[in-house]
Protein backbone atom coordinates (compact mmCIF):
# COMPACT_ATOMS: atom_id res chain seq x y z
CA UNK A 1 0.00 0.00 0.00
CA UNK A 2 1.55 3.32 -1.07
CA UNK A 3 1.05 6.71 0.56
CA UNK A 4 -1.59 7.80 -1.95
CA UNK A 5 -3.67 4.68 -1.33
CA UNK A 6 -3.28 5.17 2.42
CA UNK A 7 -4.56 8.75 2.26
CA UNK A 8 -7.53 7.66 0.17
CA UNK A 9 -8.40 4.91 2.66
CA UNK A 10 -8.08 7.24 5.64
CA UNK A 11 -10.23 9.99 4.14
CA UNK A 12 -12.96 7.62 2.94
CA UNK A 13 -13.05 5.83 6.32
CA UNK A 14 -13.35 9.07 8.27
CA UNK A 15 -16.10 10.28 5.96
CA UNK A 16 -17.99 7.02 6.33
CA UNK A 17 -18.11 7.11 10.11
CA UNK A 18 -18.78 10.85 10.32
CA UNK A 19 -21.71 10.68 7.92
CA UNK A 20 -23.48 7.74 9.53
CA UNK A 21 -27.18 8.57 9.66
CA UNK A 22 -30.10 7.27 11.68
CA UNK A 23 -33.60 7.57 10.24
CA UNK A 24 -36.86 7.11 12.09
CA UNK A 25 -40.56 7.87 11.84
CA UNK A 26 -41.98 10.09 14.56
CA UNK A 27 -45.73 10.60 15.00
CA UNK A 28 -46.78 14.12 15.97
CA UNK A 29 -49.94 14.47 18.03
CA UNK A 30 -51.03 15.40 21.55
CA UNK A 31 -52.00 11.81 22.44
CA UNK A 32 -55.52 13.05 23.21
CA UNK A 33 -57.55 11.34 20.47
CA UNK A 34 -60.64 13.17 19.18
CA UNK A 35 -61.78 10.97 16.29
CA UNK A 36 -61.60 10.14 12.59
CA UNK A 37 -63.97 12.59 10.94
CA UNK A 38 -64.70 14.72 7.87
CA UNK A 39 -64.95 18.51 7.83
CA UNK A 40 -61.34 19.09 6.96
CA UNK A 41 -61.34 22.84 6.23
CA UNK A 42 -58.89 24.43 3.80
CA UNK A 43 -55.75 22.99 5.46
CA UNK A 44 -54.54 21.31 8.63
CA UNK A 45 -51.30 21.58 10.56
CA UNK A 46 -49.50 22.09 13.84
CA UNK A 47 -46.84 24.39 15.25
CA UNK A 48 -43.86 23.35 17.35
CA UNK A 49 -40.54 24.31 18.86
CA UNK A 50 -37.45 22.38 17.77
CA UNK A 51 -35.88 20.82 20.89
CA UNK A 52 -32.75 19.82 18.97
CA UNK A 53 -31.19 20.42 15.57
CA UNK A 54 -32.28 17.70 13.16
CA UNK A 55 -33.33 17.05 9.56
CA UNK A 56 -36.39 15.43 8.01
CA UNK A 57 -36.92 13.69 4.68
CA UNK A 58 -40.76 13.54 4.58
CA UNK A 59 -43.99 14.65 6.25
CA UNK A 60 -47.14 12.53 6.24
CA UNK A 61 -50.76 12.91 7.30
CA UNK A 62 -53.18 10.21 8.45
CA UNK A 63 -56.16 10.73 6.17
CA UNK A 64 -58.43 9.35 3.47
CA UNK A 65 -57.50 11.72 0.65
CA UNK A 66 -59.53 12.65 -2.40
CA UNK A 67 -57.53 12.51 -5.65
CA UNK A 68 -55.67 15.79 -6.30
CA UNK A 69 -52.36 17.63 -5.79
CA UNK A 70 -51.21 18.28 -2.23
CA UNK A 71 -48.36 20.16 -0.63
CA UNK A 72 -46.65 20.23 2.73
CA UNK A 73 -45.51 23.70 3.77
CA UNK A 74 -43.03 24.58 6.52
CA UNK A 75 -43.43 28.02 8.13
CA UNK A 76 -41.34 29.94 10.60
CA UNK A 77 -43.09 31.21 13.73
CA UNK A 78 -42.28 33.53 16.62
CA UNK A 79 -43.78 31.48 19.43
CA UNK A 80 -45.93 28.83 17.74
CA UNK A 81 -49.13 30.89 17.62
CA UNK A 82 -48.72 32.50 14.21
CA UNK A 83 -47.22 31.83 10.78
CA UNK A 84 -44.36 34.07 9.68
CA UNK A 85 -42.23 33.23 6.63
CA UNK A 86 -42.63 30.31 4.26
CA UNK A 87 -39.41 28.31 4.56
CA UNK A 88 -39.99 25.28 2.34
CA UNK A 89 -42.69 23.38 0.48
CA UNK A 90 -43.06 20.21 -1.52
CA UNK A 91 -45.96 18.88 -3.59
CA UNK A 92 -47.17 15.48 -4.70
CA UNK A 93 -50.17 14.05 -6.55
CA UNK A 94 -52.26 11.44 -4.74
CA UNK A 95 -55.06 9.28 -5.99
CA UNK A 96 -58.04 8.59 -3.74
CA UNK A 97 -56.78 6.79 -0.65
CA UNK A 98 -58.36 4.95 2.25
CA UNK A 99 -57.68 6.13 5.80
CA UNK A 100 -53.95 5.71 6.36
CA UNK A 101 -50.61 7.46 5.99
CA UNK A 102 -49.85 9.68 3.01
CA UNK A 103 -46.27 11.04 2.87
CA UNK A 104 -44.66 13.83 0.86
CA UNK A 105 -40.87 13.92 0.52
CA UNK A 106 -39.27 17.15 1.75
CA UNK A 107 -35.73 17.83 2.95
CA UNK A 108 -35.41 20.41 5.70
CA UNK A 109 -33.23 21.03 8.76
CA UNK A 110 -34.70 22.50 11.95
CA UNK A 111 -32.59 24.51 14.39
CA UNK A 112 -32.83 24.03 18.15
CA UNK A 113 -34.83 26.73 19.92
CA UNK A 114 -36.64 27.97 16.80
CA UNK A 115 -40.39 27.77 16.21
CA UNK A 116 -42.02 26.31 13.10
CA UNK A 117 -45.33 25.04 11.75
CA UNK A 118 -46.34 22.28 9.35
CA UNK A 119 -49.29 22.92 7.06
CA UNK A 120 -50.78 20.15 4.90
CA UNK A 121 -53.10 21.48 2.19
CA UNK A 122 -54.41 20.94 -1.34
CA UNK A 123 -52.55 22.90 -4.04
CA UNK A 124 -55.89 24.24 -5.35
CA UNK A 125 -57.80 25.67 -2.39
CA UNK A 126 -60.90 23.63 -1.55
CA UNK A 127 -62.60 22.08 1.46
CA UNK A 128 -63.17 18.64 -0.04
CA UNK A 129 -59.59 17.40 -0.19
CA UNK A 130 -60.20 14.50 2.21
CA UNK A 131 -63.16 12.42 3.27
CA UNK A 132 -61.65 11.61 6.68
CA UNK A 133 -58.86 12.92 8.91
CA UNK A 134 -57.59 11.58 12.21
CA UNK A 135 -57.86 14.39 14.79
CA UNK A 136 -56.32 15.04 18.20
CA UNK A 137 -57.23 17.67 20.81
CA UNK A 138 -55.16 20.82 21.23
CA UNK A 139 -56.20 20.98 24.90
CA UNK A 140 -53.46 18.45 25.79
CA UNK A 141 -50.73 20.61 24.25
CA UNK A 142 -47.90 21.46 24.69
CA UNK A 143 -46.42 17.98 24.34
CA UNK A 144 -42.79 16.98 23.88
CA UNK A 145 -42.11 14.24 21.32
CA UNK A 146 -38.90 12.20 21.03
CA UNK A 147 -36.65 14.99 22.33
CA UNK A 148 -37.05 16.81 19.01
CA UNK A 149 -40.50 18.43 18.96
CA UNK A 150 -42.46 20.47 21.46
CA UNK A 151 -45.93 20.55 19.89
CA UNK A 152 -47.70 23.83 20.60
CA UNK A 153 -50.93 24.48 18.70
CA UNK A 154 -53.09 23.09 15.90
CA UNK A 155 -53.68 25.16 12.77
CA UNK A 156 -56.46 25.45 10.17
CA UNK A 157 -56.29 27.99 7.34
CA UNK A 158 -59.73 29.55 7.88
CA UNK A 159 -59.57 29.88 11.66
CA UNK A 160 -55.83 30.07 12.25
CA UNK A 161 -54.69 28.86 15.67
CA UNK A 162 -58.10 29.37 17.30
CA UNK A 163 -59.10 25.90 16.07
CA UNK A 164 -59.13 23.27 18.84
CA UNK A 165 -57.94 20.25 16.81
CA UNK A 166 -54.84 19.14 14.96
CA UNK A 167 -54.22 16.32 12.47
CA UNK A 168 -52.11 13.24 13.05
CA UNK A 169 -48.85 13.98 11.26
CA UNK A 170 -45.62 12.03 11.04
CA UNK A 171 -42.10 12.89 9.93
CA UNK A 172 -39.17 10.79 8.85
CA UNK A 173 -36.17 12.23 10.71
CA UNK A 174 -32.55 11.92 9.70
CA UNK A 175 -29.95 12.67 12.38
CA UNK A 176 -26.33 12.84 11.29
CA UNK A 177 -24.03 11.44 13.97
CA UNK A 178 -20.65 13.21 14.06
CA UNK A 179 -18.10 11.45 16.31
CA UNK A 180 -16.09 13.38 18.89
CA UNK A 181 -12.64 14.59 17.68
CA UNK A 182 -10.97 12.16 20.10
CA UNK A 183 -12.87 9.25 18.51
CA UNK A 184 -11.71 10.30 15.06
CA UNK A 185 -8.12 10.64 16.28
CA UNK A 186 -8.09 7.13 17.77
CA UNK A 187 -9.57 5.73 14.57
CA UNK A 188 -6.94 7.54 12.46
CA UNK A 189 -4.09 6.24 14.65
CA UNK A 190 -5.42 2.72 14.27
CA UNK A 191 -5.44 3.02 10.50
CA UNK A 192 -1.90 4.45 10.55
CA UNK A 193 -0.68 1.60 12.75
CA UNK A 194 -2.19 -1.08 10.54
CA UNK A 195 -0.81 0.56 7.43
CA UNK A 196 2.69 0.88 8.94
CA UNK A 197 2.75 -2.83 9.77
CA UNK A 198 1.69 -3.68 6.24
CA UNK A 199 4.40 -1.41 4.75
CA UNK A 200 7.11 -2.96 6.96
CA UNK A 201 6.13 -6.47 5.86
CA UNK A 202 6.38 -5.39 2.25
Amino acid sequence: MNIKMFKTLLISSLFAISSFANAGLITLNSGDYYGALGGVGESRGISFEALSTFSISSVGIEAALNAQDFEIVIWSSTNGHQLNNLLASSAQTFGTTSLGWNDIAIDFTFTIGNFYAFEWRPVSVNKTWASTLTYYNDSSLPASIDGKFKLIDGYEAEFGFSNFLHPNLRVNTVTRDVPEPSTLAIFALGIIGLTSRKLKKQ
